[in-house]
């Protein structure tokens, strides 16, 4: 699935806001996206996905959610 979908997924799954570090590393540990080099999702990854879909995500105190 797309990065930003994985996100959406473990916010979710999570019922509360997650700092980047959290989510990558959800998304690493499920599998949730894999990068076309096969290396593990940063942090920085995640921030550069949330600040591209403001749409969709919100950031509060350092805590990643959903607009949704």
């Amino acid at each position: 699935m797309k990065l930003s979908e994985a996100i959406v997924y473990a916010l979710h799954v999570a019922n509360q806001g997650l700092t980047t570090q959290d989510l990558a590393d959800i998304i690493n540990l499920g599998g949730l996206h894999i990068r076309k080099d096969g290396e593990r999702v940063t942090s920085l990854q995640v921030w550069w996905c949330v600040k591209k879909n403001p749409a969709v995500f919100t950031k509060d105190g350092g805590l990643i959610r959903t607009v949704m």
